[in-house]
């Protein structure tokens, strides 16, 4: 099965055609990298697959239309920005509080307890941690009703990390 499939994929900005005529497919367990220099329409299709701006042509993800079912479609989605989204000042502390506070589905105590079995401190200041310690929970690869067992979207703890669906890398030159 495919994660991502695009068809005749397009994107206008005015004048500006960001992406145009667009034929992806990526299966599962695959990893894709965004090679291109700025205004190439990396971010635009990464844009699109998140479900963040219409387009024309046909889009799935995980089999569901991004821009029509996002909310759906973010229980099965983990995206980590390239660029910080947390003041470096922030606290641990404060970014749980601040989580809680505008993610409708963030289990403080499942967080709490992930906190505690890691080295990372509730003092410690978000900019002195890595991408990966600050992504505490992994996407689910399945929903927790497939009868395969590899993953559950209400229980981070059983998640299968080792049956990733697919990886979506950007990198930009130029």
């Amino acid at each position: 099965m495919a994660c991502i499939e695009a068809r005749g994929l397009r994107k206008a900005f005015g004048a500006t055609v960001a992406l145009d005529g667009v034929d992806l497919e990526v299966e599962e367990g695959r990893i894709l990298g965004l090679i291109g220099p700025n205004g190439a329409g990396k971010s635009t299709l990464l844009n699109a697959v998140l479900g963040l701006i219409p387009y024309q042509g046909d889009l799935r993800v995980l089999g569901l239309d991004p821009w029509r079912v996002r909310d759906q479609l973010m229980r099965d989605v983990c995206f980590v920005a390239d660029v910080a989204v947390l003041p470096r000042w922030m606290r641990v502390w404060q970014a749980l509080d601040y989580v809680a506070g505008v993610h409708p589905r963030f289990d403080r105590s499942k967080a709490e307890e992930f906190l505690a079995r890691t080295q990372i401190k509730r003092t410690s200041k978000v900019g002195q941690l890595s991408k990966g310690m600050v992504v505490h929970r992994p996407p689910p690869h399945h929903r927790g009703d497939n009868p395969s067992g590899r993953g559950d979207p209400a229980d981070p703890d059983r998640c299968d990390v080792h049956q990733p669906r697919s990886h979506c890398a950007q990198v930009q030159y130029g």
